[in-house]
């Protein structure tokens, strides 16, 4: 037996470090009953109690808290029975088993493994009032103290203006706090600001899914000097905003929907220690008119939802002047990461004469510290061709993300396959790429661009969302010429990625399922090509067929 407990995969499957890191691949389930995980507990002793650290972790319920708590014969409700887990609760609360020594034992054992929690008690009052009888009953059982010693992460889905329920949860450990209450209004409580502040003086992330009033602010900024991150779903009032993007030390601001326009300021303001901006808004009326009137000294990455707004048209000149204000928001900072993306639904058909992407962008693509760029719409806002890929990759010769919806550009744009060449010339560090629609030449090999010599190229993701030809197919010699060309420009390209996008393809559950993942076949042909060269070691030579 020496022999044994000595072995490596003796050491390896005694290790509790090692044996919890690989549990934390297994899949959960989404419904609090893990189907997956859970039997790995029972399979030896040593892996009894990194499975447990690893199911209690995050808790996206109370339910799994109070039914160690439960007589042995009630079943857990479903969290989308709202009558079935009132009646749950009501039995737990008459059972009192918490009083119970060994019960109470167990209970306190897993609790102290909780470290997020995720607590929506939903708009039935009966719900709403047996989780803080039970969340008072336990208290009082353990002398006042949380039972949750541990808790880092706190995401309260509850009307916290009539339920006080929250506020034993807000202790020295807890780092980020999510209020989201279901009536969609950030209540003005400022108890439970000033209990959050005095408990919790260690907090670096507050998620208010509401509009916060200027005085609610006030109480937030007037304490937690350690805050580094704050989202917001509603802002209206630039001294709101104001007062956010220029906290000391705040490092991530997100609003979800600024409104506008915000007039009477001056002078632009300064944001010397914000690094990360996300925000929503009509282009015109609300964004337009936050950038004119800020000025980035340090921003790094910034995420830029657009929407329609019913009352107020969107036009092409409006998009054109907000890329314009935003260029010179930025222009201090070494901005490397830029999301943009429409959300354009009611707008109709789009106009008749789009820009070209270049054109659209002319003002951001100076922004030359640009690493990672990511433009979406569900409408048409671009038209894209090789001379657009060309101004990219000229202008931002660090970029190492590259992803163009094909949404967001007239159905007639297509990156023609050559275009692919200016990414491997200016781009070296280029990893991801993905494009609208690629367009191939005629018949055959040689009527392929003359590839470059040995290429050491980073790319290693490459993906399109169609190929056009102009005879309207390809033939499996056109597939296999494309494969060796893209690998020719691309030896990295990772043929794991690309298998991966086959067994997604593969485990489509219903044609014709809105889930259903759809890839061209033309180019699922060329990735299958990919696969197979990079498997089989091939040297990548295009052949003449």
């Amino acid at each position: 037996m020496s022999d044994v407990a000595l072995s490596p995969s003796a050491r390896v499957l005694t290790d509790p470090h090692l044996l919890y890191a690989t549990f934390t691949f297994v899949p959960l389930d989404t419904d609090f009953q893990d189907r997956h995980l859970a039997p790995c507990a029972t399979v030896c002793r040593a892996f009894y109690q990194p499975v447990v650290r690893v199911l209690w972790r995050s808790l996206y319920s109370m339910l799994p808290l109070w039914h160690l708590l439960a007589p042995h014969e009630l079943k857990v409700p479903r969290h989308i029975d709202v009558f079935g887990c009132a009646q749950y609760l009501i039995h737990v609360i008459l059972a009192q088993l918490y009083l119970d020594s060994t019960r109470w034992e167990r209970f306190l054992w897993h609790a102290n493994h909780v470290r997020n929690l995720h607590h929506g008690s939903g708009s039935s009052p009966q719900v709403n009032q047996a989780h803080s009888i039970l969340i008072e009953a336990v208290l009082a059982r353990n002398s006042g103290k949380t039972f949750l010693p541990l808790l880092s992460s706190l995401h309260w889905t509850s009307r916290i203006h009539t339920d006080g329920s929250l506020l034993p949860f807000l202790t020295s450990t807890v780092q980020c706090v999510l209020f989201s209450p279901m009536n969609g209004q950030f209540p003005e409580d400022t108890l439970t600001i000033r209990k959050l502040r005095e408990s919790s003086p260690d907090l670096r992330e507050l998620n208010i899914d509401g509009e916060p009033t200027p005085s609610l602010v006030r109480e937030v900024l007037a304490g937690f000097d350690g805050l580094r991150d704050v989202s917001i779903s509603l802002c209206a009032d630039f001294s709101v905003f104001c007062a956010l993007v220029t906290k000391p030390n705040l490092r991530s601001l997100r609003i979800v929907n600024a409104i506008g326009p915000w007039a009477g300021v001056s002078q632009p303001i300064t944001v010397h220690d914000l690094r990360k901006l996300s925000v929503g808004g009509h282009a015109e009326a609300d964004l337009a008119s936050l950038f004119r009137l800020t000025r980035f000294q340090s921003l790094e990455e910034l995420t830029v939802q657009i929407y329609a707004h019913t009352a107020i048209p969107t036009t092409m000149a409006g998009i054109t002047a907000l890329f314009d204000d935003l260029s010179g928001a930025v222009s201090a900072s070494d901005l490397q990461t830029l999301t943009i993306s429409g959300t354009f639904s009611s707008l109709g058909p789009p106009p008749d004469h789009l820009p070209f992407l270049r054109d659209l962008l002319s003002r951001i693509l100076r922004l030359s510290t640009i690493r990672s760029f990511r433009f979406s719409s569900d409408n048409p806002l671009a038209k894209l061709d090789g001379a657009d890929i060309e101004a990219l990759a000229r202008a931002w010769p660090r970029l190492t993300h590259l992803h163009l919806d094909a949404g967001a550009f007239d159905r007639n744009s297509t990156v023609p396959v050559d275009g692919l060449s200016h990414l491997y010339s200016h781009c070296p560090d280029l990893q991801e790429v993905s494009l609208p629609v690629l367009s191939v030449p005629g018949i055959g090999a040689q009527s392929f661009p003359s590839p470059p010599g040995r290429s050491s190229h980073r790319l290693r993701s490459l993906s399109t969302q169609g190929i056009f030809t102009s005879r309207g197919g390809i033939s499996d010699e056109e597939v296999e010429a494309l494969a060796r060309y893209l690998l020719r420009l691309f030896p990295r390209l990772n043929p794991e990625t690309h298998q991966r996008a086959l067994e997604q393809t593969d485990s489509v559950v219903a044609e014709g399922s809105s889930d259903a993942l759809r890839i061209d076949p033309a180019w699922l042909k060329v990735t299958e090509y990919v696969y197979s060269i990079r498997s089989k070691g091939d040297e990548y030579e295009l052949h003449s067929m």
